[in-house]
């Protein structure tokens, strides 16, 4: 059981860092800097720094897109 939920555990977190990543490139993109997505996001510089780093693929953008547009029609809108 432990080893399941320290498993679970690891997956939530790669998961979060993998869309902080597409978030942070997604602003960086826009023109923001890396103070102030650090900002916005209420992340340190070191972590926005370092997640803006990350690889990512077309694939995980696909998905963040499909979030967003999502975010947009359903919260914002």
């Amino acid at each position: 059981m432990r080893s399941r939920l320290a498993a679970l555990r690891a997956h939530q977190t790669e998961e979060r860092r993998r869309l902080h990543a597409l978030v942070i490139q997604d602003l960086l993109g826009a023109g923001y800097s890396l103070n102030e997505a650090s900002r916005l996001l209420g992340l340190s510089r070191t972590f926005v720094h370092k997640e803006s780093q990350r690889d990512t693929t077309a694939a995980e953008c696909g998905e963040f897109e499909a979030i967003k547009a999502a975010v947009e029609q359903y919260v914002l809108g």
